[in-house]
C-alpha cells in the first residue's frame, strides 16, 4: 500500500499542470451530474477527497458555506490553491492529506466527496470507511468514477490498457460492483447518473506523460480491441488519429441517521 501511495504521489506530482491543463477532464459532466445529485446548500460543510487541481472544490464553494479539498500530492494542492486565488474564494481550503487517516472528527461535514480516484486505490473500501466516518448521520456522500464494461473479460482488458498508460491505475469498477461497494458501507444509495466521455488517444498519453515506446503500445493495445469491441471502449480510427469513449457514474448515497 504505502509503494502504490509512493508511486500515486509520483505519477501525479509528474502529471498535475497537464492534468489541470486538460480542458476535456476540467469539463467533464461528471462534475455537473455530481453538483446536481448531490445538491449542496449553503448550510453545507463539504470535503473533497482526492481533489486534484480543485475543480469539484471551487464549483462545491460557489454552493456550500465551507469547503475543504484534500489530496495526496502537493503539486495538485499548489495548483489547487492557485485557482481558489484567481478565483477570489475564501470558503474553500485546500490541504495535503491521505483518505485513508482523514484528520477530522467524526460526522464532521454533511457532504463528502471524491471524483475519478477510486480505480487508483488498491482497495476503495478503507477511503469509503473514512469517507462515511466525517459524514453526520443524515449526510451524503457522493462517488464519481470512471466505469468499465459489465462484461468482466471487456473490464479486464480495458483496466489493462489503462495500467499500461498509467501505472497508478489499478482497477476501474462496472456500476453495479460500485454499488455494492457503497452499499457494504453502510449507505443507502439515492441516486445514479452515468455518461461518456470522448477520447483522443494523443491528449490522453500526454495527460499521462507516456513515453513514445508506452504511447506505441498503448496505441496498438486500443486498436486491437476494434473487433469485436473487446474492451468495451469503442475504439475507432479516422485520419490517423485514435479516439475511444470512456465512461463514467456518479453514485449519491445517504449516510443513516442512526
Amino acid at each position: 500500500m504505502q509503494d502504490h501511495r509512493r508511486l500515486i504521489q509520483e505519477r501525479f506530482g509528474k502529471q498535475a499542470a497537464a492534468y489541470a491543463g486538460s480542458h476535456k477532464l476540467q469539463k467533464a459532466s461528471f462534475f455537473e451530474a455530481l453538483m446536481e445529485d448531490a445538491a449542496p446548500s449553503a448550510r453545507d460543510r463539504a470535503l473533497d477527497v482526492a481533489c486534484g487541481p480543485g475543480r469539484l472544490a471551487l464549483l462545491l464553494a460557489r454552493r456550500a458555506g465551507l469547503v475543504v479539498g484534500l489530496d495526496l500530492t502537493p503539486e495538485m494542492i499548489g495548483l489547487a490553491e492557485a485557482a481558489r486565488q484567481k478565483e477570489g474564494l475564501h470558503n474553500v481550503i485546500f490541504m495535503t492529506g491521505d483518505g485513508q487517516a482523514l484528520s477530522f472528527p467524526d460526522g464532521a461535514f454533511d457532504l463528502v466527496c471524491t471524483t475519478a480516484s477510486f480505480h487508483h486505490f488498491p482497495d476503495p473500501r478503507p477511503i469509503l470507511a473514512e469517507m462515511v466516518r466525517v459524514t453526520r448521520p443524515g449526510g451524503r456522500v457522493a462517488v464519481a468514477d470512471w466505469v468499465s464494461d459489465p462484461d468482466p473479460a471487456r473490464a479486464e482488458r480495458h483496466n489493462a490498457i489503462e495500467r499500461l498508460r498509467d501505472p497508478s491505475h489499478v482497477h476501474m469498477f462496472a456500476v453495479d460492483r460500485l454499488q455494492e461497494i457503497l452499499e457494504a458501507a453502510g449507505l443507502r444509495v439515492l441516486s445514479w447518473s452515468a455518461g461518456e466521455l470522448e477520447r483522443e488517444l494523443g491528449e490522453w498519453l500526454a495527460i499521462a506523460g507516456a513515453s513514445p515506446q508506452v504511447g506505441a503500445k498503448v496505441r496498438q493495445a486500443l486498436l486491437d480491441t476494434v473487433p469485436g469491441n473487446s474492451a468495451g471502449m469503442d475504439v475507432r480510427e479516422a485520419g490517423g488519429r485514435v479516439c475511444f469513449t470512456h465512461r463514467w457514474a456518479v453514485g449519491v448515497a445517504g449516510r443513516p441517521q442512526t
